[in-house]
């Protein structure tokens, strides 16, 4: 696909792709995501997270991510970005008791 977004795969999610996929093999493995995921505050991702993560979204079960698995995993990363952003409504960065009640 060099270049050419597949079908069914969000551009962007196309690009993060190719800059995470370091050694250009087609797959992201788990170093390649952690070093490619970082928390709000910085600190890396955890090995659990990441392997969760490829886990999820590796339908070929070769413990790697493929561009389309990586696509759905870069879908449902924004919707939980967007869920979170309702609920932090002082965008602190975190979401307080109060805030996550007058949510329900």
């Amino acid at each position: 696909f060099p270049g050419n977004v597949p079908p069914g795969v969000d551009p962007e999610a196309f690009q993060w792709f190719q800059t995470v996929d370091t050694d250009h093999s087609g797959s992201i493995t788990l170093k390649e995501l952690k070093q490619a995921l970082v928390n709000s505050n910085w600190s890396a991702f955890n090995d659990e997270t990441c392997l969760m993560m490829i886990n999820m979204f590796d339908k070929s079960n070769t413990g790697k991510m493929d561009v389309f698995g990586f696509s759905s995993l870069w879908g449902f990363m924004q919707q939980w970005k967007t869920l979170f952003q309702q609920f932090d409504r002082d965008r602190s960065g975190t979401i307080s008791a109060n805030e996550l009640h007058q949510g329900e």
